[in-house]
């Protein structure tokens, strides 16, 4: 079986940190917001880099 993750981390490990992420915003979107219309004064500049690399 070929691992195609490269980059050190597996599957678990990407799903947990999408899914801290995930909490994050939702902790922090009130509840009459639209989570689809974010801006990036919700999401830390950290949290934000974190999930595209």
């Amino acid at each position: 079986m070929k691992n195609y993750v490269n980059d050190g981390y597996n599957c678990g490990v990407l799903i947990i940190k999408w899914f801290e992420t995930y909490l994050k915003v939702a902790m922090n979107t009130k509840h009459e917001e639209d989570l689809r219309a974010l801006t990036p004064e919700k999401i830390s500049e950290k949290d934000v880099n974190e999930c595209r690399s």
